[in-house]
């Protein structure tokens, strides 16, 4: 066997362990999101049960109700006003591309070009 042929044959074998792992991800994601609506909906039961300003001890657990706030904004955010909103600024790497492939200078980005293995 080659160093060509080993080589294939490890990334083939890695690429088959990432797609079956990306199945598992998908798989307990989907798990974790039914256990994440079970404590949900266990936790508004709890609340209904509970009085606020009251402490139950329940098998060496401490359970209260807390208050809290939460902002709630109906509107779309844009129709706030400009101190009420985040702006995200992030590069637009296809206009940099485009700028510097037509010999316009970008201060503060290149294209650098990689080199990969295609295997089909």
């Amino acid at each position: 066997m080659t160093t060509i042929e080993k080589n294939l044959a490890d990334v083939l074998r890695a690429e088959a362990k990432v797609a079956a792992l990306d199945e598992q991800i998908k798989a307990l994601t989907v798990l974790k999101k039914k256990e994440d609506e079970k404590v949900k909906a266990t936790r508004a039961l709890l609340v209904e049960e509970m009085t606020l300003g009251n402490t139950i001890v329940v098998n060496g657990h401490s359970l209260w109700l807390k208050e809290t706030k939460e902002v709630i904004v109906d509107a779309d955010a844009k129709e706030l006003d400009e101190r009420f909103q985040r702006i995200k600024v992030e590069a637009n790497k296809t206009a940099i591309k485009t700028a510097i492939e037509a010999g316009e200078e970008v201060s503060g980005a290149h294209i650098q070009t990689n080199v990969s293995v295609v295997i089909k």
